[in-house]
């Protein structure tokens, strides 16, 4: 998929992947980890598989929000086999951090 993606495409690519790790920067604040938990769930709705990756994980101060017990450090996830990473709330690859980066 080219770096400027439409819509259309990546609609299509939701529809044609069955596994999915939705990734946010590192030290999350409530807008990394709520992108995730939002377009994880929608995943999910879809039927697909999700991973919820952090290089960090998820911040005690945001355990509140609805799934966040199934956000991840990335260093320590196992098995990581997905067909397609997304990263959310960041432009820059190099905030994902390498945790993230080796993971996925």
């Amino acid at each position: 998929m080219s770096e400027n993606a439409t819509f259309a495409q990546i609609g299509e690519a939701f529809k044609a992947h069955n596994s999915f790790a939705v990734v946010s920067h590192v030290r999350p604040d409530g807008d990394a980890i709520g992108s995730i938990l939002a377009l994880g769930h929608a995943l999910e709705q879809m039927g697909k598989s999700v991973r919820y990756l952090n290089n960090d994980g998820c911040p005690e101060s945001l355990a509140f929000l609805p799934g966040s017990e199934k956000v991840e450090v990335s260093s320590e996830a196992k098995d990581v086999d997905i067909e397609v990473a997304i990263t959310l709330d960041t432009a820059a690859h190099s905030r994902v951090g390498e945790g993230s980066l080796e993971a996925v």
